[in-house]
Order: structure tokens, then C-alpha cells, then sequence
């Protein structure tokens, strides 16, 4: 049978730098440029976005330089800790941009989820299917109350924002294999998820959703997928703790957390013999 490789990335704010060192490691030690599928929610869609479009040196130049900027990311700045316009509109599309259009002819199939505040459901936009990619990442990045206390992206005739089912990698394996992924690797930038004051706030916000009901029934349906027998499995996580923190974006901790992907990607012999 044929193999068909899907990569899943989780988000985790500043921590998905480790997955950018990560998928940087896979397309410039193992060569893998063309998965057959990509999901990448939350923090990781910037990463995967310059991954499909192969421009490797603008996931060191943004990872680093760029998303250290004040203007992105400051925790002084309480009622809008994170500006993920300022991430979009000015970083994306101005300072060193994403060629979309390299998104869109991709061969792989490249799927950033959100969640759809009208029903409570995980959406995925698609490459291939008329995704507006710079809407979709602002959709699954838009984080509650670090960004905006309730955000609302509008796409089409729905509102979209940022959640911990649509940011975990393992709620999308269902997805991946009703796509034909037989093949997963899954990229935590986070060992343990559940836990941590983000989530915390996480939940306190969605007490107060109208979608929360359906919200939750979502995530308690994705936890319990039993994955198929045929289907391969691999998941990688940071092997010592990350020094960097979710809203954190200093400069130095950033190239660290990279590097830290980068090498524990390199040097996993388990994950050598997954992907042969």
C-alpha cells in the first residue's frame, strides 16, 4: 500500500518555534518538502504556510527577527497582548511575504483548522479549495482575550477564532485519515496541554460562549478516536523542557527553542526509521 505522509502541528503561541525548527529539519535533512497532507492550527499555521511555499530562510527570519518585535507580541500591552493583525498585515504581507500563490498550486494538501463560533465545530480551510490563507491564519490565531477578549474573524457567513481542541495536533488524526493519510507524524510544541494558566483562561472565556455546548461535545468526540491498526503513527515532542513560555518572544530564547527542534529532530533514530 501506498504511504501517504500527513503531518499534524499543534499551536502553543511562542512554543511553536520549536516545530518551526522541527519541519525546517524535515525538508533540509530528510528532504521531505511535499507531504501529502499538512495541518497546522493556532501558532503553528505561520510555520506551515512558509513551509508549503518552501521559503525555509523566511521561518528563521520571522521565527527570530521578526516576532520578537514589540509591536507583535507585548506583555505590558494587556489589553492586546499579542496583535495578530500586526502578525498578518504587516509581517506576512509586508516584511518578508508569503507567496500565497505557491500555497494554492501546492501538491500537498495543506488544512488550517478553527473554531466556527456559530456552531462549535472545527472548520478547516483548504488550499485547494478556496482558502483565502491569509483569513485562515488570522482565523485559527486568533487567540481569546490575549488578542482580543472575544475575537471574531468573518469568513464567508461564519465567525472563527483560536481554541485548545483546534490547536491540539492529536484532535485533527481523524481528519487526516478520513483525507487517506496512512502515515502521521504529529509535531507538539507542548508535552502536556492539558494543563497551564492559558488553558485555564481558555475555559473561563468559554463558559460564557453561546457555542460552548456543541464546543465541548466536539472535543470529547475527537479525544476518544481510535486510530486504526493500519495506520503508522509517530508523535514528536520536545525531549527536555522548552525555556520559552506561550507569550514570550524574546530574541535569544527564540533561536533556542529552534535550534532545539532542529537538533532534537536530527538526532531522533526513531523517527529516522518512522519516516523511511
Amino acid at each position: 500500500m501506498e504511504e501517504k505522509l500527513a503531518i499534524i502541528m499543534s499551536g502553543g503561541g511562542m512554543k511553536s518555534s520549536y516545530g518551526a525548527g522541527v519541519i525546517l529539519a524535515l525538508a533540509e535533512k530528510y528532504k521531505i518538502t511535499e507531504p501529502f497532507l499538512l495541518i497546522c492550527g493556532s501558532g503553528s499555521a505561520g510555520v506551515g504556510s512558509y513551509y508549503i511555499s518552501k521559503q525555509y530562510k523566511s521561518i528563521r527570519n520571522i521565527g527570530t527577527n521578526l516576532v520578537s518585535s514589540k509591536n507583535f507580541l507585548n506583555r505590558k500591552r494587556f489589553w492586546k497582548i499579542i496583535d495578530i493583525d500586526y502578525l498578518i498585515d504587516v509581517i506576512f504581507k509586508k516584511q518578508d511575504p508569503l507567496k500565497e500563490e505557491l500555497i494554492y498550486k501546492s501538491k500537498t494538501k495543506y488544512l488550517i483548522p478553527a473554531l466556527n463560533k456559530n456552531t462549535g465545530n472545527i472548520d478547516y480551510f483548504d488550499n485547494q479549495n478556496k482558502m483565502d490563507i491569509f483569513e485562515s491564519m488570522r482565523a485559527t490565531k486568533a487567540v481569546p482575550i490575549a488578542f482580543k477578549i472575544n475575537p471574531k474573524i468573518k469568513i464567508k457567513d461564519s465567525v472563527y477564532c483560536d481554541s485548545l481542541v483546534s490547536s491540539r495536533a492529536e484532535s485533527h488524526i481523524q481528519k487526516a485519515i478520513d483525507f487517506g493519510a496512512n502515515k502521521i507524524l504529529i509535531i507538539n510544541n507542548i508535552s502536556h496541554q492539558k494543563s497551564g494558566l492559558n488553558n485555564f483562561f481558555f475555559y473561563i472565556w468559554m463558559f460564557f460562549q453561546k457555542c460552548k455546548k456543541n464546543y465541548y461535545q466536539t472535543e470529547k468526540k475527537l479525544s476518544n478516536y481510535k486510530i486504526p491498526r493500519n495506520v503508522k503513527l509517530f508523535i514528536l515532542c520536545p525531549k527536555s523542557k522548552i525555556r520559552i513560555s506561550t507569550l514570550n518572544n524574546n530574541i535569544d530564547l527564540l533561536r533556542q527553542t529552534i535550534d532545539q527542534g532542529y537538533q532534537d529532530t536530527i538526532s531522533n533514530n526513531k523517527l529516522k526509521s518512522f519516516l523511511k
